[in-house]
């Protein structure tokens, strides 16, 4: 087996990839034999190699990359050694059927398990992508942030900060002793869609999802383009930047969110377009780098980011943002759909002020947010958008108590008699809870 060709990952080799180096979870294309057999096919060394001298050895470790070299060495000695076929088949556009949604009033919490899947997690390094002008004391806030004094015992001290964020359920949470904001518990999750397995070859998961707590609570959802063949590293790479750029301009933050201020429209206009600009220019670096069109990664964006005074919501395309307040769910923002069924925008650079929805809501009254793209909605939201489903309230709750975790969430969504009646579609939540 060459160098560039993908490499055969037996489940548990998928299963210990994800959870030791969740950056490489858009690399890993699972499909379907025609004996139900599911197949996983990470990329060749030579993409890791790139995206390691790019995003820095936070993102992928030389003990991914050595995993990696072994096993394609042990793949190539044995009998297995078809190559898989580039990935070059164009992908249909997010354009789909609609099915008549069945919204649960609730949802039956599903018994834990003693794994957890994490896919897609935040990579919280800072080696590079600052925006220009951050300060020294900034950067050294921020290193602070995410590194902890002292690794948990089970994992070894040469760990990077993303394997000890990451390892397992138990020290999934870990990010709730760095940080201040106390008070709030997250989980999130993104997981492929069923009708993206059927094609051949499959496509990857093109919706990906984080909820941090460092430096303060936030999340950030985006979908693929379905047209986009590409756009499993777009919305990866927009949800990764972006919380490290979140954290590098805490400072305006803090101004924005934390402070008792009086409305200004050009100031709260500036803070939105931070967010678009940033995550386009993380499109355009994609597109530089492989050397493909930047239409090729396009993506939806959700983000909300909480403050001591305010919660901050945006839009761009279409998915869900929904606050509890107390025993209530409120819808934010429009429904993203155009002006034909199932059409939708993403981040461009053509985009108008019409394409960007964003606004500031008290947050006293606040006690949970979750956002989550198109596919997930059709269980969660009715095509209307007039109601919410009771799911998310319980899931808001069992968040905050500890009974609803990281593989309840990810049992949920890959739940088959959940979503059978569905397009099929990717789904990718992220949800904060308060305590209460």
């Amino acid at each position: 087996m060459a160098a560039g060709d993908k490499i055969l990952l037996t489940e548990s080799q998928y299963q210990d990839f994800i959870t030791r180096f969740p950056a490489v979870r858009p690399l890993i294309i699972t499909g379907t034999t025609g004996d139900g057999v599911t197949t996983y096919y990470l990329e060749n060394i030579r993409s890791l190699y790139k995206i390691q001298k790019k995003d820095g050895k936070e993102s992928i470790p030389d003990e991914c990359i050595e995993s990696a070299k072994s096993i394609q060495s042990n793949t190539s000695s044995g009998a297995d050694t078809k190559k898989t076929r580039k990935y070059t088949k164009k992908t249909s556009s997010k354009t789909k059927s609609s099915p008549q949604q069945t919204l649960p009033d609730e949802a039956s919490i599903l018994p834990e398990q003693e794994d957890t899947e994490l896919i897609n997690s935040p990579d919280l390094s800072i080696e590079r992508l600052y925006p220009q002008g951050v300060s020294e004391q900034t950067e050294k806030t921020i290193k602070e942030y995410v590194k902890p004094e002292k690794a948990p015992s089970e994992i070894s001290e040469s760990a990077s900060i993303t394997e000890i964020l990451t390892t397992s359920e138990e020290f999934i949470d870990i990010q709730e002793n760095l940080t201040t904001w106390k008070k709030w518990r997250r989980v999130f999750d993104a997981v492929v869609g069923s009708s993206h397995l059927r094609v051949d070859p499959p496509i990857p998961c093109q919706d990906s999802a984080s909820s941090i707590l460092i430096p303060r609570p936030a999340i950030f959802v985006a979908d693929g383009a379905g047209s986009a063949r590409l756009s499993h590293f777009g919305s990866s790479a927009v949800v990764r930047y972006l919380n490290r750029f979140t954290a590098s301009i805490e400072d305006i933050n803090q101004e924005i969110l934390d402070k008792d201020r009086q409305e200004d429209r050009e100031i709260e206009k500036k803070y939105a377009n931070r967010f678009i600009k940033y995550a386009i220019e993380i499109l355009k670096e994609l597109s530089e780098e492989k050397q493909e069109s930047f239409d090729l990664f396009r993506c939806t964006l959700l983000i909300t980011i909480i403050g001591i005074n305010q919660l901050f919501w945006l839009k761009v395309g279409d998915g869900f943002i929904v606050v509890e307040k107390g025993e209530n769910l409120e819808l934010l923002g429009p429904l993203g759909k155009g002006d034909f069924a199932n059409q939708t925008t993403f981040l461009t650079e053509h985009l108008t002020e019409e394409d960007i929805h964003y606004g500031f809501i008290d947050v006293q009254n606040v006690t949970g947010v979750a956002a989550f793209t198109d596919g997930a909605g059709e269980k969660l939201v009715s095509n209307d958008g007039l109601k919410i489903s009771g799911a998310l309230s319980k899931f808001f709750q069992g968040i905050r108590t500890r009974e609803f975790t990281q593989t309840d969430l990810n049992q949920f969504l890959s739940n088959k008699e959940i979503w059978q009646r569905t397009t099929g579609d990717d789904k990718g939540i992220a949800i904060l809870s308060s305590l209460l």
